[in-house]
């Protein structure tokens, strides 16, 4: 444990001379690291000072909580283990112990959170620091084994009483692009391979079922039980090469997705949460998805390779799966009574290729379908080349075109994006076209989109002011307008937002944003909105975000309030409240309310109790009076 009273540590050379990127400067408090190896593991090893341990932060227990690095005192640190400059590993800590992992590639344009790797950390407490060693098995990583290897590496640290964000690369640009990091040398890994993982599952459910021949409607009831098995196999030949395949998966264990209130025509993009595809589906990432993974709903079967050779990483995937039938832009089709209708079989195949070229950009090429039998099918296939413009920042470009039977036929889409970041300020913006029967069922594909040219702009400006009240001010601004092909002004919106920092403790965001969409709303074009959200960081006990927005909607008055209350009674146990409410007037009169609430009790670092309970209700006017739907939870 550090600090380094072990030999292997005392053995090492310290990475001190950290760079506060916030200030450009020299941080106030100091960081140290060290790294070390054997035949399994590599180890990496923090000591924070700190002059106000009364004030650090780590009230974080949730993994992968990407607010780790806005509320708590966290390390990480980032490994190029193919020494590419374009792809990493991340792995970061609070000092509560609670991880955070992450596979990048596209120097940060494509990053796949639902990876979780199996590693450990361990972090203590002192009267002047804080320490953590985190100890990464060599298994979790891809890389071309060798006796002396040199990997890319960055570390940085968040310490919350200085408001301080250090790495030990001096360097501005995004943190999660590796061409910035600097040379880890000397490691020495000849055999990393896990060999075969075999994962037997089993699932029972009871339930109570409507008795009913589709299309007819239910006549009855009845309680039934229904068991399940199944199997995932995981084989790991070369340290470069990862093969898995699973049968009937079960994905019981995963956390439901949460209630969201959507006020738009657009379907809502989730987070893909299943296990078997968390590794080496950053590959298929596209700036137009053409393979959105929460398409295949009913998993029958599947098999996955990825890896890399040479200067090529690679990807491909099947699956059988019984989906619900969907038309050409997503929508689910359903009967007379608006039930949904069978699902039907569908085969899924991608295929992705990335090149390196040119020092540190790339080059790719995709391939996705769905197939359901010679006149059933939906196909795309899509080409980018990714890679550095000017010191600090990215471009890419993407041509797509879908294929698909009958009267939508094919159709092509072009994307072409640019994105500028240094420690003050942030700076993208995006051009694209997609024509009307643009329509790859694999993937996701904004409707109001389809059939229009245009393209968007965001500029985001931080100061630091560090005052004995504010300490950061910063600004947001963005846009876009989209026009049909064939002319005409389709839709546009613009906004801002402002935001404060008060003594490390209190963020103040207001935010206003207009809009006007011809396309959804032709006879009310216009919206207008406005809102305030309040974030606390008071350690322990945060009531730690409650926002309001309201404002026009098209042809409604829009209300909406959201709260969150994380509770840590105990430094192992946290609770999370949450609560959203929408309400629109002068329309239908329609309200919602969404409410969930979180419980986690950390057991170990390697386990944990999760208790889960959420629900959604909500409320029509009518000329006759209310409907209000039962609470589901």
């Amino acid at each position: 444990m550090v600090p380094w009273n072990d030999a292997c540590w005392s053995a090492c050379e310290a990475a001190r001379g950290f760079f506060d990127v916030s200030r450009g400067v020299a941080p106030t408090q100091p960081t140290e690291v060290r790294v070390c190896f054997d035949d399994e593991n590599i180890y990496v090893g923090f000591v924070c000072f700190e002059e106000r341990m009364d004030a650090v932060s780590a009230a974080i227990t949730q993994r992968d909580a990407g607010s780790m690095f806005e509320v708590d005192d966290c390390v990480a640190v980032l490994l190029d283990t193919y020494h590419d400059q374009r792809s990493c590993y991340a792995f970061a800590a609070n000092m509560a112990g609670t991880k955070l992992d992450l596979r990048v590639a596209d120097a940060g344009e494509s990053q796949e959170m639902a990876w979780d790797a199996v590693w450990d950390v361990a972090a203590e407490r002192h009267e002047d620091r804080w320490t953590a060693e985190f100890a990464i098995p060599m298994s979790a990583l891809r890389f071309v084994p060798g006796d002396s290897m040199v990997w890319g590496a960055e570390f940085i640290r968040h310490a919350t009483p200085s408001r301080e964000d250090s790495r030990w690369v001096h360097h501005e640009g995004e943190i999660l692009d590796p061409s910035h990091y600097g040379d880890l040398c000397g490691i020495s890994c000849l055999h990393a391979s896990r060999g075969l993982d075999v994962t037997l599952s089993g699932v029972g459910r009871y339930d109570e079922a409507d008795i009913h021949e589709y299309p007819l409607e239910p006549d009855g009831s009845e309680w039934d039980v229904h068991p399940d098995a199944g199997l995932d196999v995981e084989w790991v030949p070369l340290p470069t090469l990862t093969i898995s395949g699973t049968l009937n998966p079960d994905f019981a264990q995963i956390e439901g997705d949460p209630n969201r209130i959507n006020l738009t025509g657009d379907e809502l993009s989730l987070d893909e949460r299943r296990p078997f595809f968390a590794e080496g589906m950053e590959v298929f990432q596209t700036p137009l998805s053409i393979l959105y993974t929460r398409r295949m709903e009913d998993i029958a079967y599947g098999a996955k390779a990825g890896g890399r050779a040479g200067s090529m990483n690679f990807g491909a995937l099947y699956v059988r799966s019984d989906d619900l039938p969907r038309t050409a832009d997503a929508g689910v089709i359903t009967d007379e009574y608006g039930s949904p209708l069978p699902t039907v079989e569908s085969d899924y195949t991608a295929v992705a290729l990335k090149q390196d070229v040119f020092g540190s950009a790339s080059l790719g090429g995709y391939y996705a379908a769905r197939e359901r039998g010679d006149a059933d099918y939906s196909r795309v296939a899509a080409a980018t080349l990714h890679g550095p413009v000017l010191a600090h920042g990215r471009g890419t470009a993407m041509a797509a075109r879908s294929f698909n039977p009958g009267e939508i036929g094919e159709d092509g889409a072009y994307w072409l994006g640019f994105d500028y970041e240094r420690t003050e300020y942030q700076f993208d913006a995006s051009f694209e076209w997609i024509g009307e029967d643009f329509a790859p069922e694999t993937g996701f594909v904004v409707v109001d989109r389809r059939g229009r040219v245009g393209g968007s702009a965001e500029f985001d400006r931080t100061f630091r002011l560090d005052g004995e009240r504010i300490d950061e001010i910063g600004f947001d601004v963005f846009g876009g307008k989209y026009e049909g092909t064939d002319g005409g002004n389709d839709y546009w919106y613009a906004g801002g937002v402002l935001s404060t920092v008060f003594t490390n403790k209190l963020n103040l965001e207001v935010r206003g944003d207009r809009g006007h969409n011809e396309i959804d709303y032709p006879e009310y074009p216009g919206s207008m909105t406005g809102g305030a959200t309040l974030t606390t960081n008071l350690g322990a006990w945060s009531g730690y975000v409650v926002g309001v927005r309201f404002g026009d909607y098209h042809n409604s008055t829009y209300y909406r309030g959201d709260a969150v209350a994380c509770f840590q009674p105990h430094e192992r146990v946290t609770i999370d409240l949450r609560s959203s409410g929408v309400a629109l007037r002068d329309h239908e009169d329609i309200d919602w309310v969404v409410e969930r609430i979180r419980s986690d009790w950390l057991i170990s670092r390697s386990s944990f109790v999760r208790l889960i309970a959420q629900g959604a209700q909500l409320r029509v006017g009518t000329e006759g009076g209310d409907y209000r739907s039962p609470s589901r939870w």
